[in-house]
């Protein structure tokens, strides 16, 4: 019914434009983005304004130019956002301009220039006011925290001065991200919490709320995580959500998991394989498979799955570490600690949790060898980069 909805909207849009109406095409614009955010659905939003709209509009019509940004964003194609953002910001006045060097901040910093994002960021701000400096500042603070820098936190309570519901909400779960990387758990789920009740009415985002809540109470091996995990999960069965339904899945299997449950682990990583479009996703989820079927002891079904996610790496030319340490550590459960070695020789990049579950393992495999594991870890190639 939405998608109908916005077809609807766009359809008339290139009449108004010729009647020389651009303010209720500008109004038409901002209630078709509200339900295409409303869903997520950015790709069909491209889709839309390319099929209705010139590209002369795109380019020199403010609201045009400030939804088709979003949403070439939101589709995570960020060059293309660079380029078209740099080819029209000198065709609109400074507050569309300062709008549209925020969302350009944004490519920058999804693209490892964070710098230079912040840098640009910092320039366009005096000329935002309103929900869009909020969303400023939380950028801000989201690129200081990246860089470490000791302000960041101050950038996220001007924010709070900006900001208010829904939108406070969704950035509230980035404030909450950045308290989790530090392990800064209970401030992670204490904005996490806000979070949820302030998307009350977005069931979307309030499910990633429950669902980050989920994860941080998993993580520190706390029961209430299951709790939250599978109310997420029911929220996005709905079909508009059906993309991103595949990561609550598995963030419930993982719970199942670590509860022994494995069965009912098992059942839902084989779900969200099936249903996921992203190949990211799909690795991520045959990579835990294979963890759950080592840890129930069925090393046969292990060993498939674990075979089948470093071919899928090699085809998708995703990082194949995960998968490789998951088929060392399936060796060494088997006392076969050579073929685990030629796994562990092959990693080139770890981080976080991966690196400590390296650690591990190579203290294992030396075990295993008999020798040191100071003689094992000085000859592994990764720690030499």
């Amino acid at each position: 019914m939405a998608e109908l909805k916005i077809v609807h909207i766009f359809a008339n849009l290139a009449l108004l434009l010729q009647s020389e109406m651009t303010d209720v095409a500008s109004k038409l614009v901002a209630r078709a983005c509200y339900l295409v955010m409303r869903f997520e659905d950015w790709k069909r939003l491209e889709e839309i304004m390319l099929q209705c709209i010139s590209k002369e509009a795109l380019q020199h019509e403010a609201a045009f130019a400030k939804t088709y940004a979003r949403a070439l964003i939101g589709t995570g194609q960020f060059k293309n956002a660079e380029d078209f953002i740099k080819s029209s910001l000198n065709n609109h006045d400074q507050y569309t301009k300062a709008f549209l060097e925020l969302e350009l901040a944004i490519c920058l910093h999804k693209t490892a220039k964070t710098e230079e994002g912040l840098l640009l960021l910092t320039k366009a701000m005096p000329n935002l006011i309103g929900q869009d400096l909020g969303m400023a500042w939380s950028r801000v603070g989201m690129m200081r925290f990246a860089l470490n820098q000791a302000n960041w936190l101050e950038a996220f309570s001007e924010m709070r001065n900006c900001l208010s519901g829904r939108m406070l909400g969704i950035q509230l779960l980035q404030l909450g991200n950045c308290y989790y990387f530090q392990e800064a758990f209970d401030d992670a789920i204490s904005n996490y919490q806000e979070a949820s009740l302030l998307l009350i009415h977005d069931p979307l985002n309030r499910a990633f709320a429950e669902s980050n809540i989920g994860l941080t109470y998993l993580l520190q091996c706390d029961s209430k995580a299951h709790t939250f995990l599978e109310r997420a999960e029911r929220r996005t069965r709905h079909k508009n959500y059906a993309k991103y339904h595949p990561e609550f899945l598995k963030a419930l299997a993982a719970s199942h998991r670590v509860r022994g449950e494995w069965k009912e682990a098992v059942s839902l990583y084989n779900r969200a394989f099936e249903r996921s479009p992203h190949p990211v996703v799909k690795l991520e989820v045959l990579t835990n498979l294979g963890r759950t079927l080592r840890l129930s002891g069925n090393f046969s079904r292990a060993s498939q799955t674990l075979e089948s996610a470093l071919d899928f790496t090699a085809e998708q030319g995703l990082n194949v570490s995960p998968a490789r340490l998951e088929s060392a550590a399936l060796h060494l459960m088997q006392s076969q600690p050579l073929e685990a070695q030629r796994q562990l020789e092959q990693i080139t990049q770890l981080q976080g949790a991966d690196l400590h579950f390296f650690n591990l393992l190579s203290a294992e495999l030396a075990r295993q060898l008999g020798t040191t594991c100071l003689d094992w870890l000085l000859k592994i190639p990764m720690l030499h980069r």
